[in-house]
């Protein structure tokens, strides 16, 4: 399958752009699984764990879609959910170990193209805010460090837990990163981050969603380049809301980056 260039003009202009940084999605954008699908699967938490998630997604996801409710009170219903979540992880018994087991484990495989993107960035310079609301953020990162891949240009705007020192996790860290704040409105409780891209107001966006168009909303931002990465033909709405179309793999990205 080909990628689809949609906006072909602005495509050629970001690869001239200076002061770049880049936003991303992790789960079916950097990856081609979904950490959360692993761990619920792997026989790592208790029994009643898929359940009771169940549960949670059949009562929260009708409000998460509900378009008659507000953008602010879904905010809410998600933090509440989330909320319920984390402490169901928490009661089901996810420890560290679980999720190093599954950050070495081959059933976690990057895109094709993902290594040398991320390889490309990291000599060129260039930051990379990664920004995912699964439930285990903390795995996001140790995936990364064990293909050695965790490079100082990368900062993680993710879901943690807190840890006792027998590595159970006892309680989540907040802000909660949900679909309704993943967005760089959050970055301003990441101060670190923050002062990393707040003059790199050129940014090329990455994600697999429709939501994920927006994870540069409220940044101050120049320009933007809006990439989706699918593994299926786009939908109307993809084609509206981005500019460009990757299928399947990351290689094109390259080409964008290597002036």
């Amino acid at each position: 399958m080909s990628n689809i260039i949609i906006n072909p003009q602005k495509l050629e202009e970001a690869k001239q752009w200076k002061d770049v940084h880049v936003v991303s999605d992790f789960d079916n954008t950097l990856t081609l699984q979904k950490v959360m699908a692993i761990l619920r699967d792997g026989s790592y938490l208790t029994d009643d764990y898929a359940q009771k998630a169940t549960r949670l997604f059949e009562k929260y996801r009708p409000l998460e879609k509900d378009s008659s409710i507000s953008k602010e009170k879904k905010g809410e219903i998600m933090n509440e959910w989330w909320g319920e979540h984390y402490k169901l992880l928490v009661d089901s018994g996810i420890s560290m170990s679980d999720l190093l087991e599954i950050a070495k484990s081959e059933k976690i495989k990057l895109r094709d193209g993902a290594e040398d993107f991320l390889e490309l960035l990291y000599r060129k310079g260039i930051p990379i805010v990664i920004f995912s609301a699964c439930g285990c953020g903390d795995a996001v990162e140790m995936i990364l460090k064990e293909r050695g891949l965790d490079y100082n240009n990368i900062f993680y705007i993710v879901n943690r837990f807190n840890w006792n020192k027998e590595g159970k996790a006892v309680s989540p860290q907040k802000p909660f990163i949900h679909s309704m704040n993943k967005d760089e409105t959050t970055i301003s409780s990441f101060p670190d981050v923050f002062d990393t891209v707040k003059d790199r107001r050129n940014v090329v966006l990455l994600g697999d969603s429709l939501n994920d168009a927006d994870m540069a909303k409220g940044f101050d931002y120049k320009n933007i380049l809006k990439i989706a990465v699918l593994n299926e033909d786009p939908s109307e709405e993809y084609r509206e809301k981005f500019d460009v179309i990757l299928r399947d793999d990351l290689h094109f990205l390259k080409e964008l980056f290597k002036n």
